[in-house]
């Protein structure tokens, strides 16, 4: 809780960066928008160029708060950072976003070029499931009791616990290398019945098999679809408890949350941009 970064530049005063939302979010979030010149020049089939954000299964929504963005205030900055990074993603190309989403963050301002100009770079979600990582030192007879217990979730019926950093990558690398006609007709259902983009994570049946699978997103449910799933294996998933159908009232609220991110991120790298450009000009 209110965690910040070390210093970026020898300015005196320097305006609060929190950790964790640096790490998770604004961090890539600035590595992206450097990079939008480069993926508006990805050529067919395969192009448009791609930014895939990797969320998390704990993403809640509930714990993040438009008036703390950085998560400064929260107990719980990693959850609210990953709230934030499917709000981000899945309110991407909504025209309510579109002046600081598109017209902002994905504007290639070097290139005179008509047609790399509106080449719109495209954003999709994933997340890894549940892995057995070392991202926390155990001792190792507790790395063995985690391995053990994300197992029993396995065979419980859990499509979630893919236990191994080599199926929790699936999702990431089948948004990365698949072809730009296979990832349309895997979001179509989604899209045809009113919805949006989709969170796709990884999963893993009882015998350890891997496959990519939409995920219900607090305030979008699946792909952003009001109502009941319209996807059959959607709808047979197992649920989060207390889990409840997506309505108009929670989407409209996620897209004005979506916009009002959007604004604030902008506004965000736009200050960061010329507090780095002008701690650089002064170091040369």
């Amino acid at each position: 809780m209110g965690v910040l970064t070390d210093r970026q530049t020898k300015e005196e005063e320097e305006p609060p960066l929190g950790s964790v939302f640096c790490a998770n979010v604004f961090g890539h979030y600035m590595l992206a928008h450097n990079v939008v010149p480069l993926l508006k020049r990805a050529r067919t089939p395969n192009g448009p160029g791609r930014v895939i954000w990797v969320s998390s299964i704990e993403a809640t929504i509930k714990l993040f708060d438009i008036n703390d963005i950085q998560g400064l205030r929260t107990k719980t900055p990693y959850e609210s950072s990953k709230a934030l990074t499917d709000v981000l993603a899945l309110t991407s190309n909504l025209p309510s976003t579109a002046p600081w989403a598109v017209d902002s963050f994905m504007r290639d301002e070097k290139s005179e070029d008509p047609v790399v100009s509106s080449n719109t770079p495209t954003m999709f979600l994933s997340h890894p499931g549940i892995c057995a990582t070392t991202i926390i030192p155990l001792a190792l007879p507790l790395i063995w009791a985690m391995v053990l217990s994300f197992w029993a979730a396995r065979m419980l019926g859990s499509p979630w616990h893919t236990m191994s950093t080599y199926l929790g990558a699936s999702s990431p690398v089948f948004l990365a290398l698949s072809s730009k006609a296979a990832l349309d007709a895997a979001e179509a259902a989604y899209h045809q019945a009113g919805g949006g983009r989709a969170k796709w994570g990884s999963s893993a049946d009882r015998l350890g098999v891997g496959s990519v699978i939409c995920t219900e997103t607090e305030g979008w449910g699946y792909g952003g679809v009001v109502g009941t799933p319209v996807v059959e294996a959607d709808r047979h998933r197992p649920r989060k408890r207390g889990a409840m159908d997506l309505t108009r009232e929670d989407r409209e609220k996620f897209e004005e949350l979506g916009r009002q991110c959007w604004k604030q991120m902008e506004e965000l790298r736009i200050e960061w941009d010329a507090i780095l450009d002008q701690a650089e000009k002064k170091a040369a």
